[in-house]
């Protein structure tokens, strides 16, 4: 009768392990890889993200906590649970790439915040539910703390909103 995989359920983490396998890996060690390749993004991220706002050593460190969080384990060796794995490897790379739209307004910066937000909601969906309302009040206190408003962010976070509606908007529409 039909599966809903892609219309309900997210297709990002699995197409990094379609595109592992494509390369030669077994399909359980193309599925190893994936958790391995979101490992080493989230950890990036979060490194990238805590460098910017409290320094080198900081960011050292916050990765390490963000890389061995009890859940993040959970998720990886428990639950494998790969897209939430996914979404929340790329929470810390859209914290880092809006906190940068702001700063500075560089087209370049808008699309890669873009596709950061893109990243998680085509990654899981309830990640997404819950973090992209707090990117966006991110980016709304950091824009009155610096007393600039942005429209740089906004416009990231509608663009990354916008390039996944090929997959949002059927399930919303189709949720009954």
């Amino acid at each position: 009768y039909g599966y809903p995989i892609f219309q309900f359920y997210p297709p990002l983490p699995h197409y990094l392990a379609e595109a592992l396998h494509l390369l030669g890996l077994a399909p359980i060690n193309a599925l190893n890889g994936a958790f391995v390749v979101f490992a080493c993004l989230g950890a990036l991220g979060m490194y990238a993200f805590a460098r910017d706002v409290f320094g080198r050593m900081a960011g050292i460190g916050t990765a390490m906590l963000y890389a061995f969080a009890p859940y993040t384990l959970y998720n990886a060796f428990e639950r494998a649970a790969l897209a939430e794995f996914a979404a929340l490897a790329c929470v810390p790379w859209a914290l880092w790439a809006l906190r940068k739209t702001q700063d500075n307004a560089n087209p370049r910066l808008i699309g890669l915040a873009a596709l950061t937000v893109a990243g998680i909601v085509l990654s899981h969906n309830i990640t997404a539910m819950l973090s992209v309302p707090v990117l966006v009040a991110y980016a709304f206190v950091r824009a009155i703390v610096l007393r600039r408003p942005s429209r740089n962010t906004a416009l990231a976070i509608a663009l990354g909103l916008a390039l996944t509606t090929f997959f949002w908007l059927p399930a919303f529409v189709e949720r009954d």
